[in-house]
């Protein structure tokens, strides 16, 4: 026990944090083949599918990762009407519970949707996805940035699937990550191409490169776009369609505040309301309305100027036939306070004519994207002879790889076999194996934080000189002095830090006894990690 105490100053402590780093590779053989599917461990509740290194009904085995997938309440195969093997609703479940722990609320209390740059205000979603969990054994802190690469084969034939592969990156999230996510940092995922040019864009690079999913560094998470086994095609669309264009009927004809509502790609809402122009006062085309708007005999009110930016659609619903009027939605799409060409390309206005007429709307897009606007259409028309349907036509066949290559078969099914059809037709674990398949190779650096508080202990010349080992003195005489004019001398071994109450918090031996006399002073450092 110490009988000598020496205060350290805040100049004789400092705190430090290292970053160690240590390389996970895993190959595609141990994720799917090694061990016939003996290390996959599928559960009853069907909500995801675990992967071991070993078969894990062995105590050597390890957990790797998990795999789910889902897909949002946005997303167009929601809509459809899948067999119960399909666990649809487990699937949009499994999405909004990932959602709202990595993505979290918006300010109405609505779960946020995962966003393909990150910009959770606008910009493309991610509306199908698959989710991969890893192990908190592999990732231990976190993942290191810029290190994450998944290689994937994206050959269409379900038997040589490696034959053409592409890899998933986090390309310069180093400098470039995320950082408004509840559960810490995330980076963007972007692909290129690793054997053939398979895609859209083979840049890979996160400015100009193909997104296609996210990766949250701390959770452990990586969340990949259901684009990345799709090929690139036609952009989504839609047409307005009338039953007669020469029918001018009244009862055939949309009245007054019926309305639709477009969303275009990239999330810019319109209510195309129709105003009955046979009352004076009605406002004219292309107008933005308020609540307190003409719309001939009476006003537009709160409920409907509460869905969102309202623009008018200008006719006469006593006299106009059904192709003028949609001649005259067209023109309130192409206004300047409409959606405008930039957002839609909409076919020709009509010359009316008898029997089934229509207008074509297709969303723009980018050439560097693959999400092409599967936007639901909000249709309020009383006239059954006016419809117009959601978009469709840039999901299945739209994404992130080239025509040349075309979409994956997923599964040996001859004609069920893309990743849209296990979305809407088989399991979780069906769509897990089906991934599994597909992976060539993992890897990534995980990333443990050793924080470390140094203390600088100094022992000047004149300090601790002597012992306070009781065998130091021997008859009341110091055992290492010869004569009494010798220098005292005394060994350090042991370093010891009390508390303000000098109570012993942490010892720390030398590796071997330091000699201390009246001439020479030490420096001694002891470092404490946690």
């Amino acid at each position: 026990m110490a009988s000598t105490f020496k205060n350290l100053s805040p100049n004789d402590k400092i705190s430090t944090k290292t970053l160690l780093h240590e390389a996970i590779p895993i190959t595609g053989t141990i994720v799917s083949g090694t061990y016939a599917d003996n290390n996959i461990k599928d559960y009853s509740h069907g909500m995801f599918q675990s992967v071991y290194d070993y078969p894990y009904l062995s105590s050597s085995a390890n957990h790797i990762f998990d795999v789910t997938v889902g897909m949002a309440n946005a997303s167009a195969l929601s809509a459809s009407s899948p067999p119960a093997v399909a666990q649809q609703t487990k699937k949009i479940n499994l999405y909004n519970q990932m959602a709202q722990v990595l993505v979290g609320y918006d300010r109405t209390g609505s779960i946020q949707q995962f966003d393909e740059d990150g910009d959770l205000s606008t910009g493309d979603k991610l509306n199908e996805c698959i989710f991969l969990s890893f192990s908190r054994l592999l990732v231990k802190d976190e993942i290191k940035k810029g290190s994450f690469n998944l290689e994937l084969g994206v050959n269409s034939d379900y038997t040589d699937p490696f034959s053409k592969r592409i890899k998933i990156i986090d390309e310069s999230a180093d400098t470039s990550f995320k950082v408004n996510s509840p559960v810490g940092e995330y980076g963007i995922l972007v692909a290129a191409s690793t054997a053939g040019t398979n895609l859209t864009n083979n840049t890979g690079s996160l400015a100009n490169g193909v997104k296609c999913g996210l990766i949250f560094y701390q959770a452990g998470v990586a969340i990949l776009s259901g684009s990345v086994f799709d090929a690139a095609g036609q952009a989504a669309s839609t047409a307005l369609t009338c039953a007669d264009g020469t029918d001018n009927t009244p009862a055939k004809t949309p009245t007054e505040k019926d309305y639709i509502i477009l969303i275009s790609r990239d999330g810019t809402k319109r209510v195309y309301v129709h105003v009955d122009s046979a009352s004076a006062g009605a406002v004219a085309t292309g107008t933005v309305m308020t609540s307190a708007s003409d719309t001939g005999a009476g006003t537009l009110g709160a409920t409907i100027a509460a869905l969102g930016t309202c623009i008018a659609v200008n006719n006469n619903l006593s006299t106009h036939n059904q192709a003028t009027i949609l001649n005259e939605i067209r023109l309130a799409i192409l206004d300047p306070n409409g959606h405008t060409a930039a957002k839609f390309t909409l076919g020709n206005s009509l010359t009316p004519a008898g029997g089934v007429q229509s207008i074509s709307i297709t969303q723009n897009s980018a050439t560097s994207t693959h999400h092409l606007g599967n936007t639901v259409v909000t249709e309020a028309i009383t006239a059954a002879e006016i419809t117009i349907a959601n978009f469709s036509g840039g999901g299945s066949g739209n994404g992130i790889l080239s025509s040349s290559v075309g979409a994956p078969q997923m599964t040996s099914d001859s004609y069920a076999n893309s990743f849209q059809s296990l979305l809407t037709g088989s399991s979780i674990s069906g769509s897990a194996d089906a991934l599994r398949h597909r992976i060539y190779n993992l890897q990534f650096n995980n990333t443990v934080e050793l924080n470390s508080s140094i203390y600088f202990c100094r022992i000047n010349h004149n300090e601790y000189n002597y012992s306070a080992n009781p065998t130091y003195l021997s008859s009341s005489q110091i055992r290492v002095k010869s004569q009494a004019s010798d220098s005292p001398v005394s060994y350090v071994t042991t370093v010891g830090l009390y508390s303000a109450d000098n109570q012993i918090l942490a010892v720390g031996k030398l590796s071997e006894p330091l000699r201390k006399d009246p001439t020479i002073e030490y420096t001694l450092r002891a470092r404490l990690d946690y």
